[in-house]
């Protein structure tokens, strides 16, 4: 590819390096109708000038995005999304509350909207999921082209989501768009947002995400009159990240579960014959493992990749979205992940609301015969 810091006329994208003569171009850009591609602290998105009709369709044209699933509004803080929001005085109270807690961040907070959100933003739901990004260029943007910028994660609809240039570049180098090259940026979180509504002094989570259930409880008992609760209440989808099947690699992706028989069970002229089998469905196989717990067995797999050696949830979500696309250039017949949920922690529910979404199914192996 050509030198990242001029345009690159081979391709109908264009890749620009960080800098602040060409964040001023490519908030001409969104104002002139086109799309960006940008880094985030979680995933990279692909925005476009909410305002801009026709820009926002083409981003869900591009992501062959369903016209049912809403489009997160990026803006610097509570200041510049307030006209976007129609608020009563105790939730607008709240919502500055928790932009001043969590912005800029990782938490994306669904509210009410105003009558000036175009429609296609929100897909007519009458909510929009705002959030206030903390990265450099796409906050350079924001401030330079004076415009909330509506942007999904930057990736094809259900697939994985992208964390670094090289996973955009695979999607979307043959597309009409334009690329911010951070110095190869990788995000810091590796996915996406936590998403949350706020309605009548309720806060209620709708995607788990690096803002845990742990940190807005705190939040929350910080403060009389309003509380965390368990009903997510929704009207149609009024927020992203609500479809079942999402973050998908390009191989069937299924939960291992590890079980172990009574020997009295299986009778002996079947073991053999079972050995045989687990054998053959594991050989072609990769395994991706947490805390080596099945580091014992990764010769009986055709490959083997551990999120985190030593436990570290933060460092597995860093790395979750990453070793899937590496995985997809490989030549195997399915993923298999070690079912780590039921390990208590307060990324818990983060990591494994991706990894569900993204599975098919679950399995179960019996330890006996590995």
């Amino acid at each position: 590819m050509a030198n990242i810091d001029s345009e690159i006329d081979k391709l109908e994208c264009k890749i620009y390096s960080n800098t602040d003569e060409n964040m001023k171009k490519l908030a001409d850009k969104i104002l002139e109708g086109e799309l960006i591609i940008f880094p985030t602290e979680t995933v990279y998105g692909i925005g476009a000038n909410i305002f801009d009709e026709k820009a926002i369709n083409e981003i869900f044209s591009i992501k062959n995005r369903p016209k049912n699933n809403p489009l997160i509004v990026h803006c610097l803080g509570y200041y510049d999304s307030k006209p976007l929001t129609d608020l009563n005085k105790k939730d607008d109270y709240w919502f500055k509350l928790l932009a001043d807690n969590f912005w800029p961040g990782p938490l994306t907070i669904v509210v009410k909207a105003s009558k000036i959100l175009p429609v296609n933003v929100n897909c007519n739901s009458g909510y929009v999921a705002i959030r206030s990004p903390n990265h450099k260029s796409i906050r350079s943007i924001i401030q330079y082209s004076q415009t909330p910028i509506a942007a999904p994660s930057a990736n094809m609809s259900g697939k994985v989501s992208s964390t670094c240039l090289d996973h955009v570049k695979k999607y979307f180098e043959s597309y009409k768009v334009n690329i911010i090259n951070d110095d190869d940026y990788i995000s810091i979180y590796g996915i996406e947002s936590t998403v949350i509504k706020l309605e009548d002094s309720e806060i209620s989570i709708l995607r788990h995400g690096f803002i845990t259930e742990f940190d807005l409880k705190l939040f929350c008992n910080k403060f009389d009159n309003i509380k965390l609760v368990d009903k997510l209440n929704l009207i149609n989808n009024i927020s992203p990240g609500q479809i079942n099947s999402h973050y998908c690699p390009n191989k069937p992706l299924y939960i291992l579960n590890l079980i172990s028989y009574p020997d009295d069970m299986i009778l002996n002229e079947k073991k053999e014959e079972i050995c045989n089998v687990t054998d053959n469905y594991l050989k072609n196989s990769i395994l991706i493992d947490f805390n080596s717990i099945c580091f014992e067995y990764k010769d009986k797999f055709l490959g083997y990749v551990d999120l985190s050696s030593n436990g570290d949830y933060k460092e597995a979500m860093f790395n979750l979205y990453n070793v899937f696309h590496q995985l997809n250039d490989i030549n195997c017949d399915k993923i298999l992940i070690y079912n780590f949920g039921n390990i208590e922690n307060i990324y818990t529910k983060s990591i494994w609301d991706k990894i569900n979404r993204a599975s098919k199914d679950s399995i179960f192996i019996p330890i006996n015969f590995l």
